[in-house]
C-alpha cells in the first residue's frame, strides 16, 4: 500500500483536503509496469517525500483512460438522474461528459 490518510481527520469541511501521507516501510519502491489496457505506462519507485507523487502517477493514469471517464459518468447519472441508460442518454449525455472528465 505505502499510502494511508489520519484517521481522525475522516470528516472533510470546505477548504480542507485530507490528509494522506506516505509511509516508506510498507510500499514497494521498485519501478511498476502496467498492461496494455494502460498504454505499458511505466511509474519510476519513488520513496521518501517523493513518494506522495507516485500515487498521483498512478491517479493520473487510471484517470486517462476513457474507461474511467464513461464508468464514473454513468454511475453519477444513474444516482442522481435515472438508473436506466438509454443509447441516447450514452450518446448525448455520456460520452460528453467523460470526455470532459478526461
Amino acid at each position: 500500500m505505502g499510502w494511508t490518510y489520519d484517521y481522525e481527520k475522516l470528516v472533510f469541511s470546505e477548504g480542507t483536503d485530507p490528509h494522506v501521507f506516505f509511509e516508506d516501510y510498507n510500499h514497494d519502491t521498485g519501478d511498476k509496469e502496467f498492461s496494455s489496457f494502460y498504454n505499458n505506462h511505466s511509474i519510476s519507485g519513488k520513496s521518501g517525500d517523493d513518494g506522495q507523487q507516485e500515487l498521483q502517477e498512478v491517479v493520473d493514469m487510471l484517470f486517462n483512460t476513457e474507461e474511467s471517464g464513461i464508468y464514473l459518468c454513468r454511475r453519477l447519472y444513474q444516482f442522481f438522474v435515472y438508473p436506466v441508460l438509454t443509447p441516447e442518454i450514452e450518446s448525448q449525455i455520456i460520452a460528453p461528459l467523460a470526455k470532459y472528465l478526461r
